[in-house]
């Protein structure tokens, strides 16, 4: 009788053990769901956001062309501070959800397509400034690969600069591995192959194909100013 009760109270444990693993399970589970369910209404949100901010600057650039070069560059300048405003903030998200976030690969890459076109727009328009209303800037484009080893410290370079020079070093990253024809545009005016090395940078349409330390870009950027900044002695 003993025996019995004893083997009744063991396959009662293994129950118990069986329904509480069964539970933790179906809560992971359900935990997982909710998680990405939120991390999709999250992405949503987000897309439909950057989507009206597309829109704008498209307007923007719209109202641009009809602008000719005699024009004030009041309006020139007011769009270029503004596309810089807007664009700042979403390459922060893209960057956010790179590092933390499980995205929907279809939704992830328009995003990025949608920001880099947006980008380009600046980039093209930072150029107009310059030969329009004489602004002080330096213009760079920064092509780099997921799977480039100094590309990562390049891009740190490339914002401790950033950081220093503000809004008159503009820096346009573009991931040369982008499916998105306006990329593919680019690269063969620059003539970038399949077999270029990267990082890549293009200062004010210098090629330069190479890592490139701080001095080295200084060196390139310093003698492009009006302005005489701290940074640049030594390299005017």
């Amino acid at each position: 009788m003993a025996n019995k009760e004893k083997r009744n109270m063991k396959k009662a444990r293994y129950m118990l053990a069986v329904i509480i693993t069964v539970a933790v399970f179906m809560l992971g589970i359900l935990t997982g769901i909710n998680i990405e369910n939120n991390r999709y209404k999250r992405m949503e949100k987000l897309a439909k956001e950057q989507e009206t901010e597309f829109n704008s600057l498209q307007l923007q650039y719209i109202f641009l062309e009809q602008l000719g070069e005699n024009e004030s560059c009041a309006v020139i300048l007011g769009i270029l501070e503004n596309n810089l405003r807007t664009l700042d903030p979403i390459l922060k998200k893209i960057e956010s959800y790179e590092t933390n976030g499980n995205i929907n690969d279809e939704d992830y890459i328009n995003l990025k397509r949608q920001y880099t076109i947006a980008n380009l727009r600046y980039w093209i328009l930072a150029k107009k400034s310059q030969k329009i209303c004489k602004t002080d800037l330096v213009n760079i484009l920064y092509f780099y690969t997921t799977d480039c080893e100094s590309c990562k410290d390049q891009g740190f370079i490339l914002s401790y600069l950033k950081s220093n020079f503000g809004d008159q070093l503009l820096v346009f990253p573009i991931d040369a591995n982008l499916d998105e024809p306006n990329v593919r545009i680019l690269k063969t005016m620059y003539n970038i192959s399949s077999v270029s090395s990267y990082p890549i940078l293009i200062i004010e349409e210098k090629k330069f194909e190479k890592f490139m330390s701080k001095k080295e870009i200084l060196k390139q950027i310093c003698p492009l100013y009006k302005k005489q900044w701290e940074l640049c002695e030594g390299f005017e």
